[in-house]
């Protein structure tokens, strides 16, 4: 839990046509804090056995030990009441935080880059190991709230290019993951990640997110075990968000 937050220098976020509240100014400021340090480093402690090695202890998981460091992933849990305005903070994250130009790919275990080149237009996209590298935030969420966000980003961000991906037959006939990275927000439903055999799915884990938000979250379940949460942590992303 955040223990507090300077507001933003401004109210008004270039890019997005409303002014934020105070509290969203924080918000947002902690989210901005939270992509640039692992979320690891807030729960994890690392200490050292009698004889010098480390260990990962972790006092908020009821005394979790790891022999290994977790994972370097950025981001956060947004856990405000409803109607605060949780989208609004992330449609100001967005603007605030895009990909670098010098964003450059990860690497893998063995140090071989992961991504395409931005630039790339090959065909097949996909070699061994290797994703196409996406500037654009994936958002997913239930389908019933598929249409309000779409609508959210185009009245509040309207220069920003969205994508509703159904992952209906039309889509797949016409897209690739090279042209879904394009999109600055794409949007989608958990169905459709836990899909294990659907196109849709396919096509989302071959992209490297610059970003993923997962809306309603508690849809994962009650556990890391269950299919959508599986689903969800097997997307390639550079920062995760629970809302």
């Amino acid at each position: 839990e955040s223990p507090g937050f300077t507001p933003l220098p401004s109210r008004r976020i270039p890019g997005l046509t409303e002014d934020l509240y105070e509290y969203q100014q924080r918000t947002v400021n902690w989210m901005q804090e939270g992509e640039k340090v692992p979320i690891y480093k807030r729960f994890w402690q690392k200490m050292s056995f009698a004889d010098g090695s480390p260990f990962y202890f972790n006092a908020a998981a009821g005394g979790e030990l790891w022999e290994v460091e977790p994972k370097h992933i950025r981001g956060g849990f947004l856990c405000e009441e409803m109607g605060m305005g949780k989208t609004v903070e992330v449609l100001a994250l967005i603007l605030l935080r895009p990909m670098p130009s010098t964003f450059t790919s990860p690497l893998d275990e063995k140090g071989r880059t992961l991504c395409q080149p931005r630039t790339s237009t090959a065909r097949p996209l996909l070699q061994v190991g290797r994703y196409a590298m996406s500037k654009a935030t994936l958002v997913i969420c239930p389908l019933t709230l598929l249409d309000q966000w779409r609508l959210e980003v185009e009245e509040k961000t309207p220069h920003l290019r969205v994508f509703t991906f159904y992952g209906h037959d039309s889509d797949l006939k016409r897209l690739d993951a090279l042209e879904v990275s394009h999109y600055d927000v794409v949007l989608t439903t958990y169905d459709i990640i836990r899909n294990k055999t659907g196109q849709g799915r396919r096509i989302l884990n071959s992209i490297y997110w610059w970003r993923v938000v997962l809306d309603e979250s508690q849809r994962l379940g009650a556990n890391a075990s269950t299919v959508i949460a599986q689903s969800a942590w097997n997307l390639n992303r550079e920062h995760s968000w629970l809302v």
